[in-house]
């Protein structure tokens, strides 16, 4: 899709400069060629990055099993002792991405089956933060 854009883009920049004369001027549009797909990939590869999930246990007992869903794909945080760190590198070319929103969820399922549940949601934005934080409490969870 981004290629399509910039595509369309130089095209377009091409077309509304009428003093260029695509049958004469060949060494023009070899050049301008040259320069869409320079910036085509420097596009892809500034999209191929990692985000971070820090998760922050903010009880005072050890945390089991926290599930992680990141647009559908499951991490799965083993233990984290009371008020423990530990964090998950998300790669982009890892999860399904689209052009209009972005998820987060997750799921800890405590003592006596209540289950204690956090969950993000960014709409219109389908690129993820480049950091978020999960911080566990006893009641909630919030995700920022």
């Amino acid at each position: 899709m981004q290629l399509e854009s910039i595509f369309l883009i130089s095209y377009n920049y091409l077309i509304l400069h009428n003093n260029v004369n695509f049958s004469n001027n060949q060494v023009f549009m070899r050049t301008a060629l040259i320069l869409v797909i320079l910036l085509s990939v420097v596009l892809v590869s500034c999209n191929n990055q990692d985000f971070d999930i820090i998760i922050e246990n903010k009880r005072n007992q050890i945390t089991d099993s926290l599930l992680v869903y990141v647009q559908g794909r499951r991490f799965i945080v083993d233990q984290l002792e009371a008020n423990q760190r530990s964090s998950i590198k998300v790669k982009l070319s890892t999860i399904s991405l689209n052009t209009h929103d972005f998820k987060i969820e997750s799921i800890l399922t405590l003592n006596g089956g209540r289950i204690n549940r956090g969950f993000y949601y960014s709409d219109l934005s389908g690129t993820p933060n480049l950091k978020y934080t999960i911080e566990v409490y006893d009641s909630i969870t919030v995700i920022k």
